[in-house]
């Protein structure tokens, strides 16, 4: 994929989560069923999960979940979306969260810079990337956005990834936009690669790549990172997120 293109769909999911995002917050009140699958892992892998990072954080979903599992010292939320950030500050607010030091920090994962703000390599024992990486166009930027997460990841954390599976779900497929919506061939994105639109409110279309098992195992390994287990789960179908869950070895 040319960079031109790679920052044009970087930036139409710049504007979509920046102008839909009453609206997408919304939609995402309730955390993610297949989060209690991950359970077992985390118990066995996890450890007490002091400090947790949760990149991509959106409208701060994860953040109820974390609370009532560990009630962790620690938990920094981030995101590129000041809009997402605002519903996510506000839902803290309403939490009892007395003992655990919440943080929201707006960054964009496509910055390589953006792990120094953290404060170092090493410091997280879980981090969450939910429904992030799948809107990262290109490989290689993938690829080093998940040698990042590693990168702030003590040795033996782990690294819980899900990434939507819209083809698994007919109401997901119906919602496929053709790639001459931006004036853009097939030939020049990825395979995986899609356009779906948003149908609510305003409307608006997303990037979003398809990462299967196999480019989620290669993408770990090459940022040092073991699969633990996937699993598929969520939506009507049972299966329209798979769940990865990463270890540092």
């Amino acid at each position: 994929m040319k960079p031109e293109l790679t920052r044009r769909l970087l930036a139409l999911n710049a504007s979509f989560y920046r102008d839909a995002a009453a609206d997408f917050a919304a939609t995402r009140e309730n955390v993610w069923p297949g989060l209690m699958h991950i359970r077992p892992f985390l118990a066995e892998h996890a450890g007490a999960c002091r400090r947790i990072l949760d990149a991509g954080c959106g409208n701060g979903r994860l953040l109820p979940f974390v609370a009532k599992e560990w009630s962790p010292d620690c938990y920094v939320g981030v995101d590129a979306s000041a809009e997402l950030l605002a519903h996510a500050r506000s839902r803290a607010a309403a939490l009892p969260l007395q003992h655990t030091d919440v943080r929201f920090l707006q960054a964009d994962l496509t910055d390589p810079a953006w792990t120094a703000r953290l404060g170092g390599q090493g410091s997280f024992q879980a981090v969450f990337c939910l429904a992030t990486l799948q809107h990262m166009p290109t490989r290689a930027l993938r690829s080093g956005i998940m040698a990042s997460l590693a990168h702030v990841l003590e040795k033996g954390g782990v690294l819980i990834l899900s990434n939507w599976q819209p083809h698994h779900s007919p109401r997901q497929r119906k919602k496929m936009v053709d790639w001459s919506a931006l004036q853009v061939s097939p030939a020049d994105v990825e395979m995986g690669d899609c356009l779906i639109a948003w149908n609510q409110g305003a409307g608006g279309l997303r990037y979003v790549h398809i990462l299967d098992q196999a480019e989620v195992t290669g993408l770990a390994r090459e940022a040092g990172l073991r699969p633990l287990g996937h699993f598929e789960a969520d939506g009507k179908e049972g299966n329209l997120n798979l769940y990865s869950i990463l270890r540092k070895t």
